[in-house]
């Protein structure tokens, strides 16, 4: 009887120690991390806290409470997201298709009143949780407001990363212009987009090979303001070819531009670039048109020789019937472009 007496008090001993070590271990948590925002400059501690990520705490980082990241920044500073289109690399041009495939590197730069990140020493970037396919931005990013309306297909080259996060300070030259480098502001986020884009465009080929046409690339932001910023060289990137696929490039970067929406309470905000395309006819007339035209002016000496002269006549028959047919020939395995503009046509 005094045995289980005994026990059953140990028993409970045990339990109440148990709990007040957990409330003690609270409390010292509690304390340890409004010390620890203290330290961050997140004041008042009871406003803020820490961004949790897979059940770990994202380093050097405070967030106001209730965050959400599918809520659009709207404080004092959040005013626009700047975008800056750093290098275009078209793959491809799909004549049949009437598609042109290019590799787009952008940056985008905008504020969030509601983060506030914490720089180490001679700290300048804080890298953050990339955006993946399988796993949703822990912070609110451009990419949930964005529509590219005349894309047809998307590879992400960094797969199966979507979107490079990080937080840079005022103080470096990743920040593009004086209004994200106010001496009031900690940070401003960068983003980082390295996609495989391929988008329809309407070709047309009635004057080919002297055709010129443009393609227009949009990015739509719905409900947040853009502004573009334009570099002479790139931080980033190569900037722009001029020449792909055997056509000259141009790229015409374009203003943003504002559109309403009332029907649905919100606006629109256009970014992008036009791409000139315009053919490099020279082959052709080497390939083409002087073989053709000489052709032609042989076949004009056919008038000279008299009728009698059977053999030179056949001769001159059968060697353009040979040329013709060396051309078509030639044409149809080197680059089968006539059936493809053909069918264009047609079609």
């Amino acid at each position: 009887m005094i045995s289980n007496m005994k026990s059953k008090l140990s028993f409970t001993c045990i339990i109440t120690i148990l709990k007040i070590t957990t409330i003690l271990s609270q409390d010292n948590s509690s304390e340890f991390h409004d010390k620890l925002k203290k330290e961050m400059g997140c004041e008042p501690p009871g406003n803020w806290d820490f961004l949790i990520q897979n059940d770990r705490r994202v380093q050097n980082m405070c967030v106001t409470k209730n965050y959400d990241p599918e809520k659009v920044p709207n404080g004092q500073h959040m005013n626009s997201v700047t975008v800056s289109f750093e290098e275009m690399k078209i793959r491809n041009i799909d004549d049949k298709k009437r598609t042109i495939t290019m590799d787009l590197f952008v940056r985008m730069f905008w504020k969030d009143d509601r983060v506030k990140p914490y720089f180490h020493n001679n700290e300048t970037f804080l890298k953050l949780p990339s955006v993946t396919t399988a796993r949703p931005s822990i912070m609110w990013n451009p990419l949930a407001s964005l529509l590219i309306p005349n894309m047809t297909g998307r590879q992400y080259l960094s797969d199966p990363s979507i979107m490079y996060l990080g937080l840079v300070a005022n103080d470096t030259t990743y920040v593009p212009i004086p209004s994200l480098s106010s001496p009031d502001l900690m940070s401003s986020f960068l983003g980082f987009i390295d996609w495989s884009v391929t988008i329809s465009c309407g070709l047309k080929f009635s004057n080919f090979p002297f055709d010129k046409n443009i393609c227009p690339f949009r990015m739509r932001f719905f409900g947040i303001d853009i502004l573009t910023k334009n570099r002479e060289k790139p931080i980033f990137g190569h900037g722009y070819q001029t020449v792909a696929d055997g056509f000259e490039v141009k790229i015409t970067k374009i203003s943003p531009e504002r559109f309403d929406l009332p029907e649905v309470f919100t606006y629109v905000v256009e970014v992008g670039f036009n791409i000139e395309l315009k053919r490099q006819y020279t082959k052709y007339i080497y390939q083409l048109y002087v073989p053709c035209i000489t052709i032609v002016i042989a076949a004009s000496f056919s008038y000279i020789f008299p009728i009698s002269a059977i053999p030179g006549r056949v001769a001159l028959v059968v060697t353009q019937f040979l040329t013709l047919t060396n051309i078509f020939i030639n044409q149809m395995v080197t680059y089968s472009i006539f059936f493809r503009i053909l069918y264009n046509i047609i079609i």
